[in-house]
C-alpha cells in the first residue's frame, strides 16, 4: 500500500489541532482598545483642524448697488451685510469687527462693492 507523500507542514497542524487550545480573548479586547484609541486621537486632530481660529474669521461679500444709490451708500451696505454674515457665522450679535477691504467696481455702468470684514480678537480675560 502506497500512501501519498504529504508535506509535514500540512500534516502536523492537522494532527495537533485536537491537542492545543489557544485563548485570545485579551488579545481581541486589547486590539479593539488600541483601534478605539487611534480613532479617537485622529478624530480629535481632525476636529481641531475644522474649528475656525479667531484670527482667521474673515468673510468676503459683494453688493451690487442700485442706480439711485451713491458710492458711499453701496460701500456702507456691503460692509453692513458682511458684518451681519460674520456675526451670524460666529454666533454673536455684538461682536466687534474690522473692515479689511472695501473696493468699488463698475460693472456694465452699475456700481458694486467688494468688501472683507474680519472678527476682532477678544481681549484675554485676566
Amino acid at each position: 500500500m502506497n500512501f501519498p507523500k504529504l508535506p509535514l507542514s500540512l500534516v502536523l497542524p492537522l494532527a495537533l489541532t485536537g491537542c492545543l487550545s489557544i485563548n485570545l480573548d485579551h488579545v481581541v479586547r486589547d486590539t479593539a482598545d488600541v483601534g478605539k484609541s487611534a480613532y479617537q486621537s485622529i478624530s480629535e486632530k481632525m476636529d481641531a483642524k475644522k474649528k475656525p481660529k479667531a484670527a482667521a474669521s474673515v468673510i468676503s461679500h459683494s453688493y451690487i448697488g442700485k442706480p439711485e444709490q451713491s458710492v458711499t451708500d453701496v460701500k456702507q451696505i456691503c460692509e453692513t451685510e458682511a458684518a451681519q454674515k460674520l456675526r451670524a457665522l460666529v454666533g454673536a450679535n455684538d461682536a466687534p469687527y474690522t473692515v479689511v477691504e472695501n473696493e468699488i467696481v463698475v460693472i456694465n455702468g452699475g456700481v458694486a462693492a467688494n468688501c472683507k470684514v474680519g472678527m476682532d480678537k477678544k481681549p484675554n480675560a485676566s
